[in-house]
């Protein structure tokens, strides 16, 4: 969950999940996924894809807006690093101006994405019954979010938010 949101109601230009690899080491040599892929859980125990800024118009997801494909940068001390920045700013918005309920988010490297049924979602988009292939099996590991040695990214995942007062 995104914990303490202060925002009250406000315009949402560009609310972005960032999660930065903590840095390869000798002891933990293996590469990051190609993609990463967040979605949220609904009220039981499923996983959806996130609502507003998920999109998969023709049957394929549009990773190209949404976010989590691989980018190559470096971190604040010049170690070679894997960046995934997912685009949010609908859901984001969602939760300040309607406010829709904050729900647990779930970051994962999988084979596949897929929805077994079609749906729209709650900003009117339609989410088709899906099956798409997103890594290889056993195909990268990602080691983020904490600061697991001296020389790991300060950053690690944070969400960074542009808005404006209404």
């Amino acid at each position: 969950q995104i914990q303490g949101l202060p925002l009250s109601n406000r315009i949402i230009h560009r609310a972005e999940l960032i999660v930065d690899q903590v840095a390869p080491s000798p002891s933990y040599p293996f590469a990051p996924p190609g993609y990463l892929f967040l979605d949220i859980r609904d009220t039981g125990t499923n996983y959806l894809p996130i609502p507003c800024d998920f999109t998969a118009p023709g049957g394929t997801p549009d990773i190209s807006t949404y976010g989590g494909f691989k980018k190559i940068t470096t971190d604040a001390f010049g170690n070679t690093i894997a960046r995934y920045t997912f685009n949010i700013s609908r859901y984001i918005q969602k939760i300040v101006t309607n406010g829709r309920k904050n729900s647990i988010l779930r970051l994962s490297a999988p084979h596949y994405v897929s929805t077994s049924i079609s749906y729209i979602d709650e900003c009117g988009n339609s989410v088709p019954a899906l099956l798409f292939l997103l890594n290889n099996i056993a195909n990268g590991n990602l080691k983020a979010g904490a600061k697991y040695s001296p020389t790991a990214s300060p950053n690690g995942i944070r969400l960074h938010i542009i808005y404006s007062k209404i």
